[in-house]
């Protein structure tokens, strides 16, 4: 069984709003809809009008296939099957995308709750949620504005997921609320490259690839962990397969402090 909670939310603004349960999807799973106010200024010109629609066409309707499609592939699902199995008991995965990860996850799982912005990437995921040999709920929340309740989870698990987020700052603060003192951070990561050369091409193409894959390649992984307030208990960091400017990755785990 798994339980789908749909938060509207605006861009600009991640005011909370309530719960409203509708049951309205069948005995598979509760359908659960969160609803924020929304407030959109009024546009006086048809070209801004315009604009808005393809960008918003693109990013709901193109970006997802296009992430899809670019998670699947051998280096990715190596590092899937020596990561996910780590995590236990109460999971939070940030980013669940389509749930790749899904069946990677082992009986020390209790729950998971798999966290993603995209309503097209949560319907494919929820086939594999439903599947799962434990409780899965799906909510449709941005990573800034996670709709869980302090201390309760006991591992946050995020693969190729942070560089998405445009506020990082604040979503990795939520993170760590939502973590039990002494819960698991589990990440890996891609984002700056130690090498000047590289680090410079990934200042250079982060305004491309954040419009055209929704990715700043350029963030420094570790210190904004650790900037966050997490302890780092382990970090490898190296290139992986492919393209040096989006290939350097941050791989480990961090605590959230016991005090």
């Amino acid at each position: 069984m798994f339980v789908i909670s749909i938060a509207a939310f605006d861009a600009a603004s991640s005011a909370r709003g309530p719960f409203v349960p509708d049951t309205g999807i069948g005995a598979q799973g509760l359908l659960q809809l969160r609803v924020t106010s929304r407030h959109d200024g009024a546009h006086s010109f048809a070209q801004g009008h315009n604009e808005r629609d393809a960008m918003g066409w693109y990013e709901n309707r193109i970006l997802p296939v296009l992430i899809d499609r670019g998670m699947r592939n051998e280096v990715m699902a190596e590092h899937r099957a020596t990561t996910v199995p780590l995590a236990s008991q109460t999971v939070l995965e940030v980013g669940l995308g389509s749930g790749l990860n899904i069946p990677y996850y082992t009986n020390k799982v209790d729950r998971l709750y798999g966290l993603e912005p995209s309503q097209d990437l949560l319907g494919k995921a929820a086939l594999l949620a439903d599947a799962a040999p434990f409780p899965v709920e799906l909510l449709a929340a941005p990573a800034e504005d996670i709709p869980l309740e302090n201390d309760s989870v006991d591992t946050v698990f995020s693969s190729w997921t942070l560089c998405s987020i445009p506020s990082l700052k604040v979503a990795l603060k939520e993170m760590r609320r939502v973590l039990r003192p002494g819960g698991r951070f589990i990440f890996i990561e891609h984002g700056r490259a130690p090498d000047a050369n590289v680090a410079k091409w990934q200042d250079r193409i982060a305004p491309v690839l954040r419009v055209l894959a929704g990715c700043s390649p350029n963030k420094k992984m570790d210190d904004l962990i650790v900037e966050a307030g997490f302890e780092v208990t382990q970090m490898e960091k190296s290139y992986l397969k492919g393209p040096k400017f989006i290939s350097y990755h941050y791989i480990g785990q961090a605590r959230s402090p016991l005090a």
